[in-house]
Order: C-alpha cells, then sequence, then structure tokens
C-alpha cells in the first residue's frame, strides 16, 4: 500500500488486471494538467498520476468518471479529486454502480438526502453489491421511501437508508426486486392481530427472514398461519414466530436445521 500526496491509502488493484501503466500514465498526466480548477505543480501532477496509473488498465477513465460526476454536482474539487482516487483501482462496474446509484438518491432528489449521507450510502451500496446495479437502487429508493412514510413505518430518513442499506444486501436473491417482499413480511407483522410486533422488531425480523432468499417470506409466513390457525400445534404466537423464524432459516439449502437449532429459536420458551 501506499500513501499518496493527497492522503489517499492506495490499495492493490485485482489480480490478474492488465497493467498498461505507461499508457495509463499519460493519461492521467495530461487530464491533471489540462482539467481547468485543478492547480498543479508539475511534481504534484506526477504524483498524482502514478497514483491514478497504479489502479492498471482504464484506471484513468474510472477516476474521471467520478471526478466529473462529483465535480458537476457542485462537490469542492479537492473532495472530488479524493473521492475519485479510490475508484481507479476499482472495477468498471462498481464505477458505473456508484454513478448510477448517487444520480438516483442524491440528484435525482428522491430521497431528500444531503450530500453526505447520499455519499456514504452511494460508495457502500457500489463496494459491496454484485448483482443488478439497477435493481438495486430501486429497492433501495423504494425501501427508505416506504420506512420514511408517516403511514407506514415513520422512521427518520437517516435510519430508514440504513435498514435499506442492510436490506439491499440480500437484493441479489429476489430476481423480480426485494422490495415488494420486504413489504410483505412487515405488514404481515405489524397487522397481524395475534402478534402484537412493534416497529423496531418487526424491522429486524423481516431483515432476518429477507436475508433467507426468495422462498423465506413465504415459509414465514404460511408457518405462522399454519402455527397460529390451522394445525392442532398450542404454541402462543411468541414461540410460534421462533418456530417460523427456524423454518425460514432453512429456505437456503446451506445446512440441515437439527433439533438443538430448533431450541436456540426459541419455539418452546
Amino acid at each position: 500500500m501506499m500513501l499518496g500526496p493527497t492522503g489517499s491509502v492506495w490499495a492493490e488493484p485485482p489480480k490478474g488486471t492488465v497493467c498498461r501503466s505507461n499508457e495509463e500514465f499519460k493519461k492521467a498526466f495530461e487530464f491533471l494538467t489540462q482539467e481547468e480548477g485543478l492547480i498543479l505543480s508539475e511534481a504534484q501532477a506526477i504524483r498524482e498520476a502514478l497514483l491514478i496509473s497504479a489502479g492498471c488498465d482504464h484506471a484513468t477513465v474510472r477516476f474521471q468518471k467520478v471526478y466529473t460526476l462529483l465535480k458537476n454536482s457542485g462537490v469542492d474539487l479537492r473532495q472530488s479529486f479524493s473521492i475519485a482516487l479510490k475508484f481507479a483501482p476499482k472495477d468498471d462496474q462498481m464505477v458505473e454502480n456508484f454513478g448510477e446509484i448517487f444520480k438516483k438518491i442524491y440528484l435525482g432528489n428522491y430521497l431528500d438526502l444531503d450530500f453526505s449521507t447520499a455519499l456514504e450510502f452511494s460508495m457502500a451500496l457500489s463496494n459491496n453489491y454484485d448483482g443488478d446495479p439497477v435493481r438495486l437502487r430501486e429497492d433501495f429508493t423504494s425501501i427508505v421511501k416506504f420506512c420514511a412514510d408517516e403511514k407506514e413505518v415513520a422512521v427518520n430518513i437517516r435510519t430508514c437508508s440504513q435498514v435499506a442499506l442492510e436490506l439491499t444486501k440480500y437484493s441479489k436473491f429476489y430476481p423480480e426486486g426485494l422490495f415488494g417482499s420486504f413489504q410483505r413480511v412487515y405488514r404481515f407483522l405489524r397487522t397481524h392481530k395475534q402478534m402484537g410486533i412493534g416497529v423496531s422488531e418487526a424491522l429486524k425480523v423481516s431483515t432476518r427472514v429477507l436475508s433467507k432468499g426468495s422462498e423465506a417470506p413465504d415459509n414465514f409466513i404460511k408457518t405462522i398461519e399454519y402455527a397460529l390457525v390451522e394445525s392442532r400445534l398450542h404454541l402462543t404466537p411468541r414461540q410460534a414466530l421462533g418456530l417460523a423464524l427456524a423454518v425460514a432459516d432453512q429456505s437456503l439449502p446451506l445446512r440441515s436445521v437439527g433439533a438443538d437449532q430448533l431450541q436456540r429459536s426459541k419455539v418452546v420458551e
């Protein structure tokens, strides 16, 4: 790792990346010395161009895309530069994801987030997601709007954004989008007359269920309905919830669930 003059910590590019560093250095140096607003000495431009070119092929293009997007959004040039440097060694898709997500949740004024918050979530979403970026940002914005709606969850925007960030980790399991399943599970928990579950617990339970894949919401809801209405089981609502979570946990065929796991789920207290 190398600490650059802007204070950026530089990580090595992914293994197998092609490094025509001469070409990248030339492109970066020419961009830095021709870009209006950037007042760099020759020595400074060389140092910064070396940082960019260390990101290997297309690093300059990635840097330029992020820098230009942020600069045109009114971000301070030094901050735009520093953030763009972080994307030079990333892959092209991450840069595309960041650009689309940032434009949607900040420039599009969909969520009325301040710049720092929008940047934080745009970077986190683009950095941690390996699915369809269009589906991801649609899930994110839909969840935040639903969560902040006074007639639904009625939580502040930042908390809703944190909830959405956690939930969208699992968007890749839902080809048609995760939001509809989240809405269904959350509303079921909040409106079920026997459950008596508050907002905070409903969000936590919904997140756990959704993390188990696209079959989990059905498995969860149907198990509660079976336990409380359709069967000869004599469980309290809390016990039914524990049983439903244990069944939902089996929705991803990663491991078998034994009696010890059922006990840990507190099916019977």
